[in-house]
Formats: C-alpha cells, structure tokens, sequence
C-alpha cells in the first residue's frame, strides 16, 4: 500500500510538472510585534490556468494568550475565462488548550467591469462575504460566558484600477455583522484574528471587534529595483476601542530564479502609536 502509494504521489507529480501552466508558490512569512510575533508558511500550487488551490499555516504567540495560536487555511480558487474569478477560504483555529477557538471561511467574486485596451487600464470589483462562529469566554452586560459561541459576517467591496500593468489604486470598504448580537459586548476573550473575515489592511493580530473599516492602496512595480510595491492607509472603526488609523508600506523584491524577498512596515495610531515589522521569503516555480 505504502509502494502503491509512493507511485501515485510521484505520478502526480510529474503529471503536474509537465503541465505548461503549472505554478507553485511557497512563502514563510514572519511578523513581529512588541506583544506578538507570528510565522505565516503558505503554499499554493495552480495545477492548470483554471484552478488553484494550496494550504496555510499559522503559529502565534501573544503575551496576552498563555498557550500558542494556531491557524489552518485551505485556500481554492476558480477563473471563468479572463474576467472573472471566485475564491474561497476557509479557516480554523483548533482549542489552544485555553477553551478557546474558531472556524468559518470568507468568499470572494472578482469580475472585470471595465478594460481599455488603447489606454492600457482596467477596472476590477471584488465583492466579498464571511462568516465565523468563536468559541470564546463572552464579558455581556457584566456577566461573562464562559465557552459561548459567538457569531458573525462581514461583507467588503474592493475596486481595483490598474493602468499599464505597472500601476494600481484600490479603493476598499467592508463592513461587520454580529449575528449573536454586540450590544453590551465589552470583551470577546477568543483567538480569531478579525482579518480573516475582511482585509483590515494591517499586519496586526486584530482581536478587537471591528464595526467598519475604509481606505486606499496605490501599488507599482519597478523595473529597475525589480520589485513589486504598494502603500496603503485604513480607518479601522472598532468595537468598544475606538477608532485605528494604519499605514502599510510593502515590498516584494526579485532576487533571482524565482526566489524573492518581502520586507513589510506597519503602523497604527490608535490611543497612541504601535510599529509592526515583518520579513519573508517567497519561492515561485
């Protein structure tokens, strides 16, 4: 069984390899923070133009969470010919031995609604919506609920306008649903970062309830650095914390064969200042 099985996995292999438009991407990405560090390793593989489909995994530790975070992703993503795509992302956060985890997964529609193939642009929409259930100790109303599931959603809108290939700007709205109710929510004690439902254009591990969030990105690539770049600001409005302001600036730089480098700096103004740094390395074939 062990043999027959060894000569499947190796059959596939080479059956992938040579495929023309077989892709793989492996990245290990890590996040530092004061209070947190994070390591993100991603793989995803594109088998065929059509369909792509990989795993994701992370580690976290958090000063303010005695045992580690883990976080699992499966990842697939489908196009219908040249404009248009779905993809979904499920997620899991398995009991970190503090009673506390979460699941649930986020689908995004992209579709091109506007090209111009004279002046070289294009305009992408991405509609998106999310749902998770925590299960997490819930402070409501001054009593706390020790293992209560917890639910929500979060729907979010990016328009994306690229000019020459080399040019981007997006424009980025999402909102969040509390299914099981935030009136008189003072603390959700889960694990579950809020990102995984809506992109909050942070590098931060966001426990905090979000309402809204709203902002911009301008990207370019340099051919002379070779290397793809973009900054960002969001306005994050949050539950119970007020107001967060990020500024996100990114790198991916081209060393060779398909090896790259990522270098990201983040900082947030909320009731003061905080500085996110992370560091990785990419591997496309």
């Amino acid at each position: 069984m062990k043999l027959y099985m060894k000569k499947l996995l190796i059959s596939a292999a080479l059956i992938f390899a040579a495929a023309n438009t077989f892709a793989l991407e492996i990245s290990d990405t890590f996040i530092y923070n004061s209070r947190f560090w994070r390591n993100n390793i991603s793989v995803m593989a594109r088998p065929y133009y059509p369909l792509a489909f990989g795993a994701e995994f992370d580690l976290i530790s958090h000063k303010d969470i005695d045992n580690h975070v883990y976080a699992i992703r499966l990842p697939v993503a489908f196009r219908f010919g040249e404009d248009h795509a779905l993809s979904l992302h499920p997620f899991y956060y398995p009991d970190n031995a503090n009673g506390a985890s979460a699941w649930g997964g986020k689908a995004v529609f992209s579709t091109v609604i506007n090209q111009d193939e004279v002046d070289q642009s294009k305009t992408r929409a991405d509609i998106s919506a999310a749902f998770a259930t925590q299960r997490a100790d819930v402070f409501r109303n001054g009593v706390l609920t020790a293992q209560d599931s917890f639910k929500q959603a979060a729907y979010g809108l990016n328009l994306n306008f690229s000019f020459f290939d080399d040019y981007s700007f997006d424009m980025t709205g999402n909102i969040y649903q509390y299914l099981s109710g935030v009136k008189g929510v003072k603390s959700v004690f889960g694990v579950m970062d809020q990102a995984e439902l809506a992109d909050l254009g942070t590098l931060d591990y966001t426990l905090a309830l979000a309402n809204y969030t709203a902002g911009i990105k301008i990207g370019w690539i340099s051919t002379v650095s070779r290397s793809d770049n973009f900054i960002s600001y969001r306005y994050i409005d949050t539950h119970n914390n007020g107001g967060a302001h990020s500024i996100l600036m990114s790198t991916l730089v081209d060393i060779s064969g398909g090896w790259y480098l990522s270098f990201a700096y983040n900082h947030i103004i909320q009731r003061g200042g905080k500085d996110l740094y992370a560091a990785g390395i990419v591997f496309k074939f």
